[in-house]
């Protein structure tokens, strides 16, 4: 058991180190703070312009889904990009149990965003009318510690602060828990277009097109029930589509009893996928040592 947390947590931590050239500040801002920011505020003032919904609606959506960013990218390049570093055939070489080595990989796209948080924390503490008081910063790094939704947070923050969204504070606990949820289920999504990742030259044929779709058929910026009738069957069984469905309901003031419906499926939604995942990484570990082709690129 040890020595398979050691596997989980530690080899989680060095592929990351590994894998990712974003650990430099110029490419890590651009692209996990930048890019969402800017994703936020494009689609609520083009909803403002139009006059088709509120504020809350597109920060809500798009806050929650620029989590793909990590989840999917992350995850993919992390598991996909093995092979292209041609350290894969030496990490299946190992006799490492295989549920400990790759869900370990996962893992720190989610802690990620507990240091994007805490910077939007730190802005609004520099920046802004913002001075908790000290005995209160256990309690509130708790809650940012849920809201370990990667860039998620982030998003709200730009919402909050440059937009029409202002939820209720007692909304926020709830919200987190609700946002962590849809974060772990997108990375279980990642784990199967990682995993897809090694059949493929490119992981990115495959991480490009899934990124972008969530935005077409998860209720981000259209309500799913204005799509067609194959689009919200498509959409009711990809991640993030019920969690941000119960992340809106919760930032208007309902309960999370209220949406326990929706988290449910939600986080069914996300054992599903971390399933497919695993076994299709098994499935193509062993496809690749049958054909030899498991460094083929």
């Amino acid at each position: 058991m040890r020595q398979t947390l050691r596997i989980f947590f530690l080899g989680g931590y060095f592929s990351y180190r590994a894998l990712f050239n974003w650990q430099s500040p110029r490419f890590y801002v651009p692209t996990m703070l930048g890019g969402p920011a800017f994703q936020v505020l494009f689609f609520a003032y083009l909803g403002r312009f139009s006059h088709v919904r509120d504020d809350a609606f597109y920060v809500v959506g798009n806050a929650v889904q620029v989590s793909g960013m990590s989840g999917v990218f992350g995850v993919a390049i992390t598991v996909g990009g093995e092979r292209w570093t041609q350290t894969l055939a030496p990490l299946l070489a190992t006799p490492a149990n295989r549920m400990a080595l790759f869900l370990g990989r996962a893992l720190p796209h989610i802690v990620n965003g507990f240091i994007v948080s805490a910077f939007g924390f730190a802005i609004g503490r520099l920046l802004l009318d913002f001075h908790p008081a000290p005995g209160t910063i256990p309690e509130l790094a708790l809650v940012v510690l849920l809201s370990t939704t990667t860039v998620s947070a982030f998003g709200f923050a730009i919402g909050r602060l440059l937009l029409d969204f202002h939820p209720a504070p007692g909304t926020i606990p709830e919200l987190a828990l609700v946002v962590l949820l849809s974060t772990t289920t997108c990375t279980a999504f990642g784990l199967v277009v990682g995993a897809l990742g090694l059949r493929w030259r490119d992981v990115f044929t495959i991480a490009n097109p899934a990124y972008f779709l969530m935005l077409l058929f998860c209720g981000v910026n259209i309500p799913l029930s204005a799509l067609p009738k194959w689009m919200q069957v498509v959409g009711s069984g990809m991640p993030l589509t019920h969690g941000i469905a119960a992340a809106r309901r919760v930032a208007h003031g309902a309960s999370l009893s209220s949406v326990d419906g929706l988290l449910g499926k939600e986080a069914l939604i996300g054992l599903c996928y971390f399933a497919v995942g695993y076994i299709l990484l098994r499935v193509f570990e062993a496809e690749g040592r049958r054909r030899a082709t498991l460094e083929l690129v």
